[in-house]
């Protein structure tokens, strides 16, 4: 280490075969002026945020220095001299040069360079008094230097609050598994590369399947569901570590659901929560929710009431409608004898009258869907108050099917028209001299 003089610590952060971050330290700090062997016991009782169990493969994801210090919340700019990496199990000593150098990359100000193994005694002995020669065989044979090429990192400071400058992998893209109606609204098609966003980043990717039916208690107004492989998920998401010697390794982001279409629903339950030890996740299934929902009476008459408004709104809507363009006609006699005596045919006052009746009415219709929208926001929170006041979970959420809600309207649209044309040619079918006279009048 040529930088701090409290030393630096090595730090590393794997994924296990969970998708669960291990963040490890090891065993010893690099001081100054010395060579150290530092080790790293990737056992999962030895994680900073463990315990884990031990089952399955580790990922190395990235590498970095912290300050030994644990009182300290900044690191001192410095270099620090790195021999080689080996990685030692029950089957022998195997060589990490090679794969450091070919999958990953510095990241966040770390700079990574291949130095002469003199850099070190170099260093060492040019702190000499002024005039003071050191011969070259000193600056050789000393304990410090190596007879081969060594690594330099190359760290800047940084405080608490900025990026941690590692050597991490590459993540590679993506494979998507997406919504078919969000597919279809972005134009894609299975085999198509583009860039995929989730949890505020921008991932290159291939789609390489569709979604046909995805239930979710989220929001899916605006975003389309995706199904990626955890581990790419989590090495896009959460690509840099965090602080994590000095203080507490912070909260990942992860998906927060997960949907099974199963026709074993007990077996599939035992088999996902097989994993999860004494901590299992919140588990939902259909048929339990809309059990749960049709036993309490106050969610059930809720929307019975909704129901039934609905009907009895779409009859008083079409009784009033007619009622109040009859109304309206009849009060106009005197602009349909003037139409009348002007040229127009029946036909055209008729239509005339009801092209106006539509322009009001559908401006209204337009309104009336968006205020009844947001009322719908505005009731949504009654459903979920349970026998005790107690929320139902998974909460409801209000999803606006475009399909439905366009068929109802032009089902609606339908007979408001046949009302308003009914209405408009039963007044304009009187007789030319009655018109007239009623013009007279």
């Amino acid at each position: 280490n040529l930088g701090p003089k409290d030393g630096v610590r090595l730090m590393a952060r794997l994924v296990d075969d969970r998708g669960q971050y291990r963040i490890h330290t090891a065993d010893a700090a690099f001081g100054d002026g010395h060579w150290r062997t530092a080790l790293l016991d990737l056992s999962g009782a030895a994680a900073l945020n463990g315990p884990f169990e031990d089952a399955g493969s580790l990922v190395l994801q990235s590498v970095w220095v912290e300050r030994d210090s644990v009182t300290g919340a900044s690191l001192t700019a410095g270099e620090l001299l790195l021999d080689r990496w080996e990685v030692v199990s029950p089957a022998g000593v195997d060589s990490l040069e090679a794969a450091l150098a070919d999958q990953f990359g510095a990241q966040e100000g770390l700079q990574v360079s291949r130095v002469p193994g003199t850099t070190a005694s170099s260093t060492f002995y040019a702190d000499v008094p002024e005039g003071v020669e050191v011969p070259a065989s000193i600056v050789t044979d000393s304990p410090l230097a190596r007879d081969h090429e060594v690594t330099m990192w190359t760290f800047p400071s940084r405080n608490r609050g900025e990026p941690v400058p590692n050597l991490r992998a590459s993540p590679e893209p993506i494979r998507v598994v997406l919504d078919r109606s969000a597919a279809n609204a972005a134009g894609l098609v299975i085999g198509d590369e583009t860039v995929f966003g989730f949890a505020g980043v921008q991932a290159p990717g291939t789609l390489v399947g569709y979604i046909d039916v995805v239930p979710t208690t989220g929001d899916p107004r605006y975003l389309g569901a995706m199904i990626v492989r955890m581990d790419a998920y989590r090495f896009w998401a959460n690509p840099n570590p965090s602080w994590s010697l000095a203080g507490t390794v912070s909260r990942t982001e992860t998906p927060n659901e997960l949907w099974v279409r199963t026709d074993d629903v007990d077996g599939t339950v035992r088999a996902l929560l097989a994993g999860y030890g004494e901590e299992p996740p919140a588990v939902f299934t259909a048929t339990g929710e809309a059990a749960a929902f049709s036993s309490r009476p106050i969610q059930v008459g809720l929307v019975a009431i909704l129901f039934i408004g609905t009907g009895a709104g779409v009859v008083l809507a079409l009784a009033g409608v007619t009622g109040y363009v009859l109304v309206a006609v009849r009060r106009r006699y005197r602009e349909m004898g003037v139409l009348r005596a002007l040229g127009f045919r029946r036909r055209g006052v008729a239509g005339t009258f009801a092209l106006e009746q539509m322009v009001v009415l559908g401006v209204g219709a337009v309104i009336g869907v968006g205020a009844g929208i947001g009322l719908m926001r505005l009731m949504i929170p009654f459903l979920q108050l349970g026998e005790g006041a107690r929320a139902i979970l998974p909460a409801a959420t209000m999803e606006v099917a475009m399909g439905r809600l366009g068929i109802y309207l032009a089902i609606v649209a339908g007979l408001l028209v046949i009302s308003v044309l009914a209405s408009t040619r039963s007044v304009s079918a009187r007789r030319l001299s009655e018109v007239l006279r009623e013009v007279e009048r």
